[in-house]
């Protein structure tokens, strides 16, 4: 799964709210982005791992 990691120059980035922010948006943007949050626990012993997938399409005007 990939990690996307912005670079500090970057027209993308990840405000601490963990919203995607893409300045000076353009076509080549344009595509499907996901936010997966990951949280692991112990149940009985055993560490139960629960994964949330949120997709959205960008459309660029």
């Amino acid at each position: 799964m990939p990690l996307f990691v912005a670079a500090k120059d970057s027209r993308v980035n990840i405000t601490r709210d963990g919203r995607i922010r893409i300045e000076q948006v353009n076509d080549d943007d344009r595509g499907i982005y996901e936010c997966t949050a990951t949280n692991e626990y112990v149940v009985n012993g055993h560490t139960e791992a629960h994964q949330v997938m949120l997709t959205r399409t960008l459309r660029v005007k």
